[in-house]
């Protein structure tokens, strides 16, 4: 996986009409759970709920600084 250019967390950013702060914590955020999905034991454990899934799942603007799991 390759990191984003500026320009892509910019683009991002622009349409979803969030701050480029936020852009980046929506990256890492997603990174985070994909990494966790991926691993078997972890997967085993986790369900993802609150506003990770509101956002990322459901499409809200909503978004949280953390992972609820």
């Amino acid at each position: 996986m390759r990191l984003p250019s500026a320009a892509e967390i910019e683009e991002y950013a622009l349409w979803q009409r969030i701050p480029v702060a936020d852009a980046w914590r929506d990256y890492l955020v997603l990174r985070i759970a994909e990494a966790t999905s991926r691993d078997d034991e972890l997967r085993a454990l986790c369900v993802w709920k609150g506003a990770f899934v509101l956002r990322f799942v459901l499409g809200s603007p909503r978004a949280s600084d953390d992972l609820d799991a």
